[in-house]
């Protein structure tokens, strides 16, 4: 047993054991002090070093090349924005590699140091750049066309809010009809997420976050993005506030958002909708529930409705087990406050879903006709987890006509 690692609460084990100088030693990504960092080690579990002392969030390994380890990471005072390093494993200098701004991976080429950075940010939709180490060369390889440079899209504006904590920053983003005028009055729609490993708001072409957002847009609708506490690249603190209590802290935070959002002049308050795949189909019951006052209307994909019936190695990493944390469960069970529901409800699910199983939205339904709650409810026999291939367009405009017709 080389090494051991434990945390209090999970262990996110996402990176593996990088051997450098013969294996005699080894470069170990931990996130033990807050944030995924790289550590040095000897083969005899002797801690060396460690190499990344920034508030930078370690996300991906791209190769070791002489002395350097190169990645990609995350750095907190720009968190919307990921970028390339390398760090020297004798000295632990490190130095930025990447200078536009947006999100960047890199592949390297361990003979010679050369890097190929492909990136994008809100405004480009891809670059790939040639970058030569040695002789600290940079050539433009390849720049992509705007594909929608004929068309009137969609604007986006960022901005960040402070949680419900009132202490911890998040960041947020507000995608407007092309013709959006400040003057009227629009509905506006909640696209949420708020899980682990997953970040909406990025200085990445289109965010990273799907057509959907942009297509409701285009259909008259304000789209507002919020990342909660709960989700990516935050550090650990920020993602596993959440334990064994999924959809509180995230709740309160997108409820934070709400109140940014009612003070906004062009938002209508009274047609509020929300929308979610996932845990973002979880959060939008959830909301939905806890808030029935605020959502007229919502739209919900393959949704969580009871953490017991999700995969162990997710739903015991995040909630721990049924019989170890009943009040969790309990609590964020979505099945049990069908009650609450007021506004209008679309439930969506793939016939040939393993990850959110049938169990979540039939236990779900079957509470509604309990309750004698009325909702709507719609299958993709085909399809799995998402509603992907041709039949996504299918999705695509029962979505958009949902909110059109109820919000």
């Amino acid at each position: 047993n080389i090494y051991t690692q434990k945390q209090p609460k999970y262990f996110d084990p996402h990176k593996p054991v990088y051997f450098i100088n013969k294996e005699e030693s080894f470069i170990y990504v931990s996130r033990k002090n807050g944030y995924n960092r790289l550590y040095l080690y000897k083969n005899d579990s002797t801690p060396v070093q460690l190499l990344t002392k920034q508030n930078i969030e370690v996300n991906n390994i791209i190769g070791i090349e002489g002395l350097y380890m190169y990645y990609t990471a995350i750095d907190q005072q720009r968190p919307m924005e990921e970028h390339i390093y390398k760090t020297n494993f004798n000295t632990g200098n490190t130095y930025l590699l990447s200078s536009e701004p947006g999100v960047h991976y890199a592949y390297l080429n361990k003979k010679n140091g050369l890097i190929l950075d492909e990136y994008s940010n809100i405004d480009e939709p891809y670059k790939l750049d040639f970058v030569d180490l040695k002789n600290a060369l940079k050539k433009q390889v390849f720049k992509a066309e705007n594909p929608f440079q004929n068309v009137l899209l969609p604007t986006i504006s960022f901005d960040q809010i402070t949680a419900a904590d009132d202490s911890t920053t998040l960041y947020c983003s507000l995608i407007k009809p092309a013709n959006y005028d400040s003057l009227k009055k629009y509905p506006t729609i909640v696209y949420v997420y708020g899980g682990p490993h997953v970040q909406l708001v990025r200085n990445k072409w289109m965010m990273e976050c799907g057509f959907a957002p942009y297509f409701l847009a285009s259909k008259g609708f304000l789209v507002y993005l919020l990342d909660s506490r709960g989700s990516a690249n935050r550090g650990l603190l920020f993602e596993n506030c959440t334990h064994r209590r999924l959809g509180t802290i995230e709740t309160a935070d997108q409820l934070k958002g709400i109140d940014y959002l009612i003070k906004i002049q062009s938002v209508d308050t009274s047609r509020i909708g929300v929308y979610g795949e996932s845990f973002g189909g979880f959060m939008t019951l959830t909301l939905m529930e806890q808030a029935p006052g605020i959502f007229k209307t919502g739209v919900c994909g393959s949704p969580v409705t009871d953490w017991k019936y999700y995969e162990i190695m997710y739903g015991e990493r995040y909630m721990g087990t049924p019989q170890n944390n009943a009040e969790g469960y309990s609590a964020s069970s979505t099945i049990t406050k069908v009650k609450n529901i007021k506004g209008k409800l679309l439930l969506i699910n793939g016939g040939l879903d393993h990850i959110t199983v049938l169990n979540n939205s039939m236990s779900f339904v079957n509470e509604c006709i309990k309750q004698n709650i009325q909702i709507d409810y719609f299958l993709y026999p085909n399809h799995d987890h998402h509603v992907l291939g041709k039949e996504r367009t299918h999705f695509m405009y029962k979505l958009s006509n949902y909110f059109i017709n109820n919000l």
